[in-house]
């Protein structure tokens, strides 16, 4: 990612809706969003022109098969 006249502030944190249920093959408790998800990454603007450029990777598993974005 890139961040050019800007700087971060924190960490992501993911908004309202995401469920959280133990999994059996993670064997762990897994938080997940259904349909769509929001997440915020709050940023300190230092003047001046900015440039803000990233990539979002994720990933998606179901019943019996798991696909990623990386």
């Amino acid at each position: 990612h890139l961040i050019e006249g800007a700087e971060v502030v924190g960490a992501i944190t993911p908004g309202e809706g995401a469920k959280q249920e133990y999994d059996d093959m993670f064997g762990m408790d897994v938080s997940y969003f259904e349909g769509s998800a929001v997440f915020t990454q709050k940023l300190k603007m230092l003047g001046g022109a900015y440039r803000i450029e990233g990539t979002v990777s994720y990933q998606s598993c179901g019943t019996e098969m798991m696909t990623s974005r990386l």
